[in-house]
């Protein structure tokens, strides 16, 4: 998928170049000589499909762990590409875990060590425990 994201891309890019080199959008349109209806509806379809297959995703991510289910699909995506960052995650706890606001982490940015309430009361862990592996 990234890849036909990638291609879907480069071609959109390059199609609003050569509409920015000829702004006539209307000359554009009617000459048909760059075939933009076309291009518009491949592009389209490979974008739904692409769509579709990240859905399709998320959502076995959601089955795997519940508590995604309390986040829109971009706070889930912003979750899954920090995986290897645990502590950039810190702004999605509260509408997973009610009553957590952060996770304090050791100097290595790995291994959780307390959890604070949205009260600011601090709960230290009494074994730190290791952030790491699948994000679920």
């Amino acid at each position: 998928d990234s890849k036909t994201f990638s291609m879907v891309d480069k071609e959109w890019k390059d199609l609003m170049k050569r509409v920015f080199e000829g702004p006539s959008v209307y000359r554009i349109m009617i000459s048909n000589a760059l075939g933009v209806l076309e291009k518009f509806d491949v592009f389209n379809k490979q974008l739904e499909k692409i769509l579709s297959n990240l859905e399709k995703k998320l959502e076995e991510k959601r089955r795997h762990f519940p508590r995604f289910y309390f986040l829109s699909n971009d706070d889930l995506l912003d979750i899954l590409s920090h995986v290897k960052n645990p502590a950039l995650i810190q702004s999605h706890m509260p509408k997973m875990f009610e009553g957590v606001k952060e996770m304090e982490f050791a100097s290595n940015g790995t291994d959780l060590v307390a959890v604070t309430s949205a009260e600011g009361e601090g709960v230290p862990l009494t074994k730190p425990v290791k952030a790491r592996g699948e994000v679920e």
